[in-house]
């Protein structure tokens, strides 16, 4: 029966340590040991996606949401690089407005209402709990923040801003409107 000899001994049987070595044959004896290469490949791999963060929170950072941001049909929210979403009935996810509105018109042509009035009042109960819970978040407190650190008046001339004075509906779409 074969038996492996003691660990000092192969140790030195091994050939001359590091300090012995020229550069270039301590860099071979590295890159052949598969743990060592695996672990310096992480680091790697580590640092490289550490730089990427530093540049997209660079990024971020000079997206930062701003009052005009926040009321905008298309602004996706994020904070610390991630996307912040906001629900209806805490089932239905958006990233914007524009997918709520969208939301919004296929929920009113997809139930029977006695008038069209009740059809408008539908979905603007679906609107009013979206916009609740995009600015009153449990991902994030920045929408709120953001509308609380502005007056009313700030609020209204931002909304004015986004609409557009030849349009009489912010969104209009077959079933719905936002007025």
């Amino acid at each position: 029966m074969h038996t492996r000899p003691p660990l000092q001994s192969r140790a030195r049987d091994s050939g001359p340590s590091d300090s012995q070595d020229s550069t270039g044959e301590a860099r071979r004896r590295i890159s052949r040991s598969p743990a060592i290469a695996c672990a310096l490949l992480t680091a790697a791999t580590v640092g490289a996606a550490r730089a990427e963060a530093q540049t997209s929170a660079t990024a971020s950072s000079q997206r930062r949401l701003t009052l005009q941001r926040l009321l905008d049909p298309a602004t996706r929210v994020e904070t610390d690089g991630r996307l912040v979403r906001f629900a209806i009935h805490s089932l239905i996810n958006f990233e914007t407005l524009a997918d709520l509105f969208q939301y919004i018109d296929r929920e009113s042509g997809r139930w029977q209402f006695a008038t069209s009035a009740a059809r408008q009042a539908f979905g603007d109960d679906l609107l009013r709990r979206g916009v609740e819970s995009r600015v009153v978040s449990m991902e994030s407190e920045l929408p709120l923040e953001i509308l609380l650190t502005h007056t009313r008046a700030e609020v209204e001339r931002a909304v004015a801003a986004i609409w557009s004075p030849q349009a009489p509906a912010m969104f209009r779409s077959r079933n719905w409107e936002l007025r």
